[in-house]
């Protein structure tokens, strides 16, 4: 008889306890919503700020075979001489 009564009353939760649990997981999902909006807000802010710089012909082709030739993008160094120029002079 305890065989059977051992089944249903894993089955059998008191109304508090579905309640309990039901609120955990609603909490636990906002803070999960919180944590991603707080990601896409952080990856927005790093990535506002464009800069539009016109290339001679040469220049923009050195900028691409480096590009290629190294497997990286081409905002990734420029992004780089950028930063190097401004840490040189003091910035």
């Amino acid at each position: 008889m305890e065989e059977d009564r051992a089944p249903t009353s894993l089955l059998a939760t008191t109304e508090a306890e579905r309640r309990e649990r039901s609120t955990t997981r609603a909490l636990e999902r906002e803070v999960s919503r919180t944590r991603l909006r707080d990601l896409k807000r952080a990856r927005e802010r790093e990535s506002k700020h464009f800069v539009n710089v016109p290339l001679d012909y040469e220049t923009k082709k050195r900028l691409e075979k480096a590009a290629h030739e190294n497997d990286l993008k081409m905002t990734v160094i420029m992004k780089a001489a950028i930063d190097q120029y401004l840490r040189d002079n003091g910035y």
